[in-house]
């Protein structure tokens, strides 16, 4: 499971529920063997480079987490900035446009950063950079070299308050790095003042719904040399910090979906960097086009039509050894919609939605306990409405029409019938907290209210059916019309 779960604002947790059933179009891939396509761009004052079809694991580094079984083993991009020279602000890019990235669409990319490992932390800290929108032919000459919207993160744990960072593009005051007042992080403790990111060491509370945001624990420190066989360096890597390790960054990206700021500019783009050894994530934020809340003044920026791939070495000190100072990216994939939209209801993430899923659910609902992996909709709170964000994305991921799942439906095959009817005689009069046994309204009893919620229902299959929304408020409608008594 994840460990932050929050990806969008609270805002649009709803709508991007709803998208999820577009969420497995891909419509672009590449393992980055080939330039094909791509554009390099080579910014700044230092010796920058692009290796295509580079093997990696010459210097130890393990498989990248996405790859498939018929792609070429351990091979990707490998890009180095500031080698040989000595010149801040060299960075170098490679790009893809492609007019169907608009819309509601997933950049995802898995990435290795690594470093010359340097017990004094000299000339080791660069910076990687994921883009939305990246366009080489308006990206700003400054560094970074931004173009679109962006995440940066570094290699080593020693940028300070720059570990993390958001970044966009544009002309004037606004462009470069986000900072607290632009309201486009998801965290407002950062510990002091006006950052622009989070530091490695941050622990925070998402304010949003009161996750924790413990950096080091999604990324704990471990032995460089273990970890990349003996081959590419020793010493520790930092807590906090994402080198000498795959992580897969994920941009979810609506350009047409309008923010919570005081302008009339659509496009958002929400940032993940996940631990791939262990799925664990961190949510850095939401860049909004229509915060202006910058006293430099924010800028709208075009999160369409390319992606961008970055790294970037901010400070003038070069790496011991300039050999080990790159990162690789390795399957790049573009997806028409979202992979996720928050907390998902595959509770156990076996990639099904069924009965052990929606049963947790209805137990968690049933116990009061307001578990926040059970809170779909962002709310802080476990209850009915969770329960109809889970049958709505059962239904759009299972059924054929992309409908709910029905009330009543006790064993998710998409009719409401006498098989259902059965299952809830069988259970009936009982405590039982799970729908897959009839307790359809998860008050932990299987009972007349139930009947009831399966009698309005009955005969009607989710995938014709007209859907009365919300689903839940008919369960209370209905539980108010007829109780069924035990007899003694």
């Amino acid at each position: 499971m994840r460990f932050h779960t929050t990806l969008f604002n609270a805002l649009l947790c709803v709508a991007l529920l709803a998208a999820t059933s577009s969420a497995q179009n891909l419509i672009y891939s590449s393992e980055m063997t080939s330039s094909t396509g791509w554009v390099q761009s080579d910014f700044g004052f230092g010796t920058s480079s692009a290796i295509w079809d580079f093997d990696y694991s010459a210097f130890g580094i393990p498989e990248a987490p996405n790859t498939d079984s018929s792609d070429a083993s351990a091979r990707g991009v490998r890009l180095a900035a500031n080698v040989g020279a000595s010149f801040g602000g060299d960075q170098i890019s490679v790009s893809y446009r492609d007019a169907a990235f608009t819309g509601q669409y997933t950049f995802q990319v898995d990435a290795w950063l690594n470093w010359s490992a340097d017990v004094d932390l000299n000339g080791t800290t660069e910076h990687a950079g994921v883009y939305a929108g990246f366009d080489p032919t308006t990206a700003d000459g400054d560094f970074p070299a931004q173009s679109g919207a962006g995440l940066l993160w570094s290699s080593d744990g020693d940028c300070g308050n720059c570990d993390y960072i958001l970044a966009k593009n544009g002309v004037g005051a606004g462009d470069g790095e986000l900072d607290l007042l632009s309201g486009q992080y998801s965290v407002s403790d950062f510990g002091f003042g006006n950052q622009s990111g989070y530091d490695n060491t941050d622990v925070n509370a998402d304010p949003l719904n009161g996750e924790l945001i413990d950096i080091p624990a999604i990324f704990p420190e471990f032995d460089i040399a273990a970890a990349t066989n003996n081959m590419n360096g020793s010493g520790t890597q930092r807590a906090g910090a994402a080198g000498f390790q795959w992580v897969t960054i994920t941009a979810e990206v609506d350009t047409a979906a309008m923010g919570t700021g005081n302008v009339n500019v659509a496009g958002l783009a929400s940032f993940t960097i996940a631990n791939a050894a262990t799925g664990d994530e961190l949510f850095v934020g939401t860049i909004d086009n229509s915060s202006d809340l910058n006293p430099g003044g924010e800028v709208s920026v075009d999160m369409s039509g390319g992606i961008g791939l970055m790294l970037v070495d901010f400070f003038s000190s070069n790496a011991s050894d300039p050999n080990f100072a790159f990162v690789v990216y390795d399957n790049v994939r573009v997806y028409d919609g979202f992979l996720t939209s928050g907390p998902d209801g595959d509770f156990n993430d076996d990639t099904i939605y069924d009965c052990s899923d929606i049963d947790s659910l209805v137990a968690d609902i049933a116990a009061g306990n307001n578990t926040a992996a059970f809170d779909l909709t962002g709310d802080g709170n476990v209850d009915g409405a969770d329960l109809d964000a889970w049958l709505a994305e059962a239904g759009a991921l299972f059924n054929a029409s992309g409908n709910p799942f029905l009330p009543g439906d006790a064993n998710l095959d998409g009719f409401v019938n006498g098989q259902d009817f059965v299952i809830w005689n069988n259970n009936k009069f009982t405590a039982n907290a799970a729908w897959c046994s009839g307790d359809f309204n998860a008050d932990g009893q299987v009972n007349g209210q139930d009947f009831v919620t399966w009698n309005t229902f009955k005969f009607q299959a989710s995938d014709v059916a007209a859907v009365p929304e919300p689903t839940f408020g008919l369960f209370v409608l209905a539980s108010g019309l007829l109780m069924l008594r035990r007899r003694s």
